[in-house]
């Protein structure tokens, strides 16, 4: 091809003929700059698709770190429902003995605590990359950010947890030298002193409100938006993914429906506040309100068309409350929970 072009040029001058030389030698310029740009282009597309197909990369490894967390954080939970049900047997005077004997743990209650570990690697490299997300991925930051600082505090009130639960440990080893015996006597005398200090009875319910409080609502909050996330990726690629079969591969339970006026006493009495999902799967927006039992206060909350409850507003679940479902003005169902995780509308 270059031998091509030269034996026009050698022939164009030969003939003399100068400007069509010029002309000729502009014109091949032209086709050398716009085949330069063409390399260019294509280098750029290259690059482009290479940066968007390591992006994917990152994204599919985020949905098993998000998986991950959330599994983490629902043992965190279960550790919470268990902290909470053994304070309440402090609150209301059922520790006994013969419990104890069953239940030795219940006597170290005042600094029994579970260290886990939560990853954001992935979160860090998609913030990292922030410029050279697409459109679909951009839409995610405010949410995947948002997770970033609920992680960021959570691991805040861990380190706070474990530095009081270290506290608490070296408070027994010095003032209660037997409570590291093995023998009977010694024994006795950690039933003795849980059964009748005050003072450690007023510790174990500190240290309680302190892990349920800070490090389990954090650790609640976490797995929220991480189920958020991780739906909003897995559906996106996959548009036959059911809401329901999503959340119970998760091993997320729902909260038990009643029908209006018929919510009956729950058996297990929570007493630490924690977070729900919320996940309205009908095309309209839905009305849902917070009702307090015996009182006529509630909170309006309205969902989405199929949406979850924006993850911003915290809704506080206890004992005395329930959700009221509304269609056309009227209560339509209602839902209440002991332990379960979430509502399907």
């Amino acid at each position: 091809m270059i031998k091509f072009f030269r034996k026009i040029r050698q022939n164009l001058l030969m003939e003399n003929k100068t400007g069509k030389y010029f002309k000729y030698a502009i014109g091949e310029i032209v086709l050398v700059v716009i085949g330069i740009l063409i390399a260019l282009q294509i280098n750029n597309w290259n690059e482009k698709r290479k940066i968007n197909n390591e992006i994917d990369l990152v994204f599919t490894a985020l949905q098993t770190e998000l998986e991950s967390n959330i599994l983490e954080t629902s043992g965190l939970l279960r550790v919470g429902h268990l902290t909470d049900s053994l304070r309440t047997l402090f609150r209301e005077n059922k520790v006994t003995r013969e419990i104890i004997r069953k239940k030795p743990y219940l006597a170290f209650l005042s600094y029994r605590t579970r260290s886990t570990f939560l990853e954001d690697d992935r979160l860090n490299e998609v913030i990292e990359q922030e410029k050279e997300l697409s459109a679909n991925y951009k839409s995610l930051l405010p949410e995947i950010k948002l997770l970033k600082r609920r992680i960021k505090a959570w691991r805040f009130w861990q380190e706070k947890t474990l530095e009081l639960s270290m506290q608490r440990r070296k408070e027994l080893a010095s003032k209660t030298p037997w409570i590291g015996t093995n023998d009977s006597l010694g024994f006795e005398k950690i039933i003795d002193r849980t059964l009748n200090d005050k003072i450690h009875r007023s510790e174990v319910n500190q240290y309680a409100e302190y892990q349920l409080g800070e490090n389990v609502w954090e650790a609640n909050k976490i797995r929220t938006s991480s189920v958020v996330l991780l739906w909003k990726l897995k559906s996106t690629k996959d548009k036959n993914l059911k809401i329901e079969d999503f959340l119970n591969h998760l091993n997320l339970k729902p909260f038990i429906e009643f029908t209006c006026g018929k919510v009956p006493k729950k058996q297990y009495e929570t007493y630490f506040d924690r977070s729900v999902i919320i996940y309205n799967n009908q095309n309209k927006e839905v009305t849902l309100k917070w009702r307090y039992k015996n009182n006529d206060n509630f909170n309006l909350l309205k969902v989405s068309p199929n949406s979850f409850l924006d993850i911003n507003e915290d809704i506080y679940i206890h004992e005395e409350g329930y959700f009221e479902l509304e269609k056309d003005g009227k209560c339509s169902k209602v839902y209440d929970a002991n332990k379960e995780d979430y509502i399907i509308l």
